[in-house]
C-alpha cells in the first residue's frame, strides 16, 4: 500500500461491515404483521406482543414446562426409511436432511421425561418446522414409545401436536400410523393403575392427526383461540361447498363453543393447568 492509497482510505467513506445477523432472527406475526426478534420470543413463550403464538420448538417448550428446565429425552427409532424411493423436485432423503439441519431434530417429535411441579410426566412435542409436522412411520414409533414408557413407569402422558397431516412421501405407510397411534394410547389408558393423558392441539393440527391422536386423550386443549384445528382445510371445503363458512370456522374458539375442545390454555398458564389436571385425575387434590 503506497502513500496515495493510504490517504484515499482516510478520505473516502468506508463500507460498513455486515452485522452477520442470521436470516431467521426475525419472525413476522401472521395476525398483527409485527416483526419479532427470536431472542425476545424465547423469553416470552414464543408469543407475539399481540398474544398470538408462534410455533414453539420442542426443546424450548420443555424449558417452559419442566421444573428447573430439566428433562431427559427418551430415544426411539428415527432411522431414515424410504419405503417408496420417493422423489419429486428433490428426493425424500434430501427433504429429511433439510428438516434435520433446520431444526436440530432427527424426527418431527421429541419425547421427554421430567417433573411438572414435582410430578414426573412423559411428554411428546412436535415441531411444525420439521417437514410441516407431517406424520410418518417414525412418528408412529414416537407415540408408541412414549405410551410404553408412560405405562411401564406409571407416568401421566402429555402431548403437544403441530401437524399438517400424513407424510405423502410414505404413502399408505403414513396412513397406517393413525390406527397404530390410536391403539397405543388406548393400551396406555387401559392400564390397571390409570394415569391421565392430556393433549394440546397447537396450531395447526390438521389432517389425519386431528382425526386420530388429537381426539382420544382424557383432555383435549388448545393454546390460543385462533389455533387452526381441522381435518380438511377451509380452501378444500370451499371447492365442494356453496355454503358460506363462518369466519371463525375450524378455530379453537369455535371448537370449544361446539364441545370439541375442553378448554383453551395459553402458554404462560400451561404448566400450572397441566399440574392441576394431573392432580385432580390422580385424586391428589381434595
Amino acid at each position: 500500500m503506497n502513500w496515495i492509497t493510504r490517504q484515499l482510505k482516510k478520505i473516502l467513506p468506508q463500507k460498513k461491515k455486515s452485522l452477520d445477523i442470521p436470516v431467521d432472527s426475525w419472525q413476522t406475526c401472521k395476525r398483527c404483521k409485527s416483526a419479532n426478534y427470536i431472542d425476545d420470543l424465547r423469553k416470552n413463550f414464543y408469543l407475539c406482543s399481540c398474544g398470538s403464538p408462534f410455533s414453539c420448538p420442542p426443546r424450548e417448550r420443555f424449558k417452559y414446562l419442566f421444573d428447573n428446565s430439566k428433562w431427559e429425552e427418551v430415544p426411539y427409532d428415527t432411522s431414515f426409511k424410504d419405503f417408496l424411493n420417493w422423489k419429486d423436485r428433490i428426493s425424500y432423503k434430501e427433504r429429511v436432511q433439510k428438516s434435520i439441519e433446520a431444526t436440530g431434530q432427527d424426527e418431527v417429535g421429541i419425547i421427554a421425561k421430567g417433573e411438572i411441579n414435582g410430578t414426573k410426566v412423559c411428554c411428546i412435542s412436535m415441531n411444525f418446522l420439521w417437514a410441516g409436522g407431517s406424520v410418518g412411520h417414525n412418528f408412529g414409533e414416537c407415540v408408541i414409545k412414549a405410551a410404553e414408557t408412560s405405562r411401564e413407569e406409571n407416568l401421566p402422558l402429555v402431548i403437544f401436536t403441530e401437524s399438517g397431516g400424513a407424510r405423502m412421501m410414505e404413502g399408505a405407510i403414513s396412513l397406517m400410523q393413525l390406527p397404530r397411534m390410536t391403539v397405543a394410547i388406548q393400551i396406555f389408558k387401559d392400564m390397571e393403575q390409570r394415569q391421565p393423558s392430556i393433549l394440546f392441539s397447537c396450531s395447526p393440527t390438521t389432517g389425519g392427526l386431528s382425526a386420530s391422536l388429537a381426539n382420544i386423550c382424557d383432555f383435549t386443549l388448545a393454546e390460543h383461540e385462533t389455533d387452526l384445528i381441522a381435518f380438511a382445510g377451509k380452501r378444500v371445503l370451499d371447492g365442494f361447498n356453496d355454503e358460506t363458512i363462518p369466519e371463525d370456522f375450524q378455530t379453537a374458539i369455535s371448537l370449544k363453543r361446539n364441545g370439541f375442545l375442553d378448554d383453551i390454555i395459553e402458554r404462560p398458564n400451561q404448566k400450572e393447568k397441566i399440574s392441576t389436571l394431573i392432580s385432580l385425575l390422580q385424586k391428589k387434590v381434595a
